[in-house]
């Protein structure tokens, strides 16, 4: 999932609540958490193994901060928003990241206490 897209990286969280959810309760659980770690750790590093030289570019095109907030798909909300506040104007593209990841985390932390 987390190899797939910006899209997908939305769904990378819940996805990790809902595999960690009826596993967290016991002792047992710990050693299935254990392997599905291990295992999405492994699969992530197998798919990015080619891509090392260039990780920089590919992350750059994943989060495209230097080019702005309203580009790809997180534009709705930014475009939408900006005709009142003017946040280029008001934050630099570093607390506009920030801003960024904030407004993600807490709009996908509902589906992730849902397990």
């Amino acid at each position: 999932v987390l190899s797939s897209g910006i899209n997908a990286e939305y769904g990378a969280l819940p996805f990790f609540f809902y595999l960690l959810g009826p596993r967290y309760k016991s002792w047992n659980g710990v050693w299935e958490i254990v392997k599905i770690g291990v295992t999405v750790i492994l699969t992530f590093l197998v798919c990015w193994a080619p891509l090392i030289s260039t990780a920089g570019d590919v992350l750059v095109r994943m989060f495209p901060f230097n080019r702005g907030l309203f580009e790809d798909k997180v534009a709705n909300f930014w475009c939408s928003v900006s005709v009142v506040i003017k946040f280029k104007e008001l934050f630099s593209r570093f607390i506009l990241a920030k801003m960024s990841l904030f407004l993600t985390v807490l709009t996908v932390l509902p589906s992730c206490t849902i397990i």
